[in-house]
């Protein structure tokens, strides 16, 4: 790779770097907009690009992000325009990991972690961790004394950073490598993102915090010695924190309400408060099932309840997710995949509750948008593997019901016969169901890597009781420390991407 500057038309460039602070800006509000254009349209930009290597990667990746918001369709990483600008920043980027800290180091880096958040960048998907480094180690996250440095732009790149940090780690399962507990400097202001005096900027931090403590008390190694009232205890803790932050959002565009999208990137930030929200709400619910497995509770099924209310909602939103390179994968891919796993749990373990015809729908919406997703990608990303689980799904349940109005139809016969001692047979969810019939009682989205059963056996499918509590698949309360045990759901690994050659 090169580290010679990519040209491009005066015109072309302006477009770009137009695109990237209106489109992506008011996401991450983290440069200055006047300075950055006065230094681009310097006549004498290649000698400064030349000189400045961490300048020019900033702006080969900015160039990049405006490129994929308007210019470039593909998904296919290494391919496509934006790929070309950006390889000048990925050839620089060596020597900006080994370069002392400096404040273009560190803007040059989270330009580049937020190309790596989408489809086409997911290679690169884990340098938001050298940006976070390069934070700590310059000191962002506290009181800027050191000369040299502009504090509020500091502050502006850090808080950037610990949105993406706290995102992505929370969707991937991994530990955050800054703690809150020292982090110490001011949020500036940030007009750019603002929509109807909501700044969004803001309400995703917030957000953001809350992750964090729930990481820190619920899911890290320590919080594996609690004990169950412990356990519940704490999600309270986490639940009520979650709650004061929804209830904290005007109703227009709060979480949970109906969606009103927006202009530009309007509908990309509504869509990532919505999706932060929901994602730790998922995760509640399922540790909270997990934590009460040997309990069967009114809490336990409101809990199934809410998880299953969760998951419809990502769904549902998915029609609001812009088919594009730019848009964030952990959006697109990552909550919707869960969601949709998630459903198909519900559906297979409770074929004739009342609830599985509406479930069946939303796993057909599912079903589309994958089929949409693959068809935008022109088939590079595989994503129809995930609209199989929605035929897998609707087939189970309409042999499961007509296996079971069989039992039910002849049961009613034996009876007007007179013949004794018959009830209705329903067909159980084990290894003795008929060939026809998948097994499902450990589903994709609950395997057990120990090849154990799930604890709860599943119940019978009885018509008379289709109305009754949901069943959840819950694994073995087996928490034995191992590599699995924290890992999280990177959609990049399930598809086994390769790292292009450049």
């Amino acid at each position: 790779m090169s580290t010679a500057p990519c040209v491009l038309p005066p015109d072309e460039a302006a477009g770009y770097i137009k695109a990237y602070f209106e489109c992506v800006h008011p996401l991450y509000p983290f440069l200055d907009r006047r300075e950055f254009e006065r230094k681009a349209a310097l006549p004498n930009l290649i000698e400064v690009l030349a000189e400045q290597p961490a300048f020019s990667a900033l702006y080969h990746a900015v160039l990049a992000i405006g490129c994929q918001n308007i210019a470039d369709v593909s998904f296919d990483p290494g391919v496509g325009r934006s790929w070309q600008i950006f390889r000048v920043s990925l050839a620089i980027l060596p020597r900006i990991l080994t370069h002392p800290d400096s404040e273009p180091d560190l803007q040059a880096v989270t330009a580049m972690a937020i190309f790596g958040m989408n489809i086409p960048g997911m290679q690169v998907d884990e340098l938001f961790i050298e940006a976070v480094r390069k934070a700590a180690r310059i000191g962002c996250h506290r009181v800027i004394k050191r000369r040299g440095l502009d504090p509020v732009s500091c502050y502006k790149t850090f808080w950037v950073i610990y949105i993406l940090e706290r995102m992505l780690c929370f969707v991937f399962g991994l530990s955050p490598l800054l703690s809150d507990y020292d982090i110490g400097c001011p949020l500036p202001e940030t007009p750019e993102s603002n929509v109807d005096g909501v700044n969004f900027f803001l309400i995703a931090v917030r957000c953001g915090r809350i992750m964090s403590k729930a990481y820190q008390t619920l899911f890290s190694v320590s919080a594996t010695m609690k004990t169950t009232e412990q356990y519940f205890a704490a999600i309270d803790a986490i639940k009520s924190d979650l709650s004061r932050w929804n209830y904290s959002i005007p109703a227009k565009f709060r979480p949970g309400m109906p969606f009103h999208s927006g202009n530009g990137w309007e509908t990309l930030s509504f869509l990532r408060i919505h999706y932060m929200y929901h994602a730790l709400n998922i995760s509640l619910c399922r540790l909270e099932l997990h934590v009460g497995v040997d309990q069967s509770t009114q809490r336990m099924n409101d809990t199934r309840k809410q998880l299953m209310n969760t998951a419809r909602t990502v769904l549902d939103l998915t029609t609001f997710i812009e088919l594009k390179p730019s848009t964030p994968m952990w959006i697109m891919c990552a909550i919707p995949a869960s969601a949709m796993l998630i459903l198909f749990d519900f559906v297979i373990h409770n074929p004739t509750h009342i609830e599985t015809d509406t479930n069946l729908k939303l796993l057909d919406t599912a079903a589309g948008f994958f089929g949409r997703l693959q068809y935008a990608t022109g088939g590079s990303f595989p994503s129809m593997i995930m609209s199989g689980f929605a035929h897998i799904a609707s087939d189970y349940v309409r042999r499961s019901r007509a296996a079971n109005g069989s039992s039910v139809a002849a049961s009613a016969t034996a009876r007007s016969s007179g013949t004794p001692g018959n009830q209705p047979i329903a067909p159980q969810l084990t290894a003795s169901m008929p060939p026809s019939i998948p097994n499902f009682a450990a589903s994709t989205g609950n395997v057990n890597l120990n090849g154990l059963p799930p604890k709860e056996s599943a119940p019978s499918l009885d018509v008379y009781s289709s109305s009754g509590p949901l069943f959840y698949p819950i694994e073995e309360g087996d928490y034995t420390m191992n590599d699995d045990l924290f890992a999280g759901f990177n959609f990049a690994n399930f598809f086994e991407p390769v790292i292009p050659e450049f």
